[in-house]
């Protein structure tokens, strides 16, 4: 899950800059398109944490043990 965790990191920087950008927009084309790539970084985001979103629930450390099994 590391290199996933630092791909969708890399996505919400990438859709806080074109947040920021689009508050910065003069520009309401140029609002509406930053906002719509944000978005697709969003969609990205969800997608991913989707896919993923029982890699982290699974208690691994230990969890044989609390079982009373142990490991050959």
């Amino acid at each position: 899950m590391g290199r996933d965790q630092h791909i969708v990191d890399e996505l919400r920087s990438f859709e806080r800059l074109c947040l920021e950008l689009a508050a910065a927009a003069t520009m309401a084309e140029e609002h509406e398109g930053l906002l719509e790539m944000a978005g697709g970084y969003r969609a990205e985001i969800s997608d991913r944490e989707r896919d993923h979103q029982f890699a982290n629930t699974v208690p691994t450390r230990g969890f044989s043990s609390r079982l009373g099994r142990t490991r050959d």
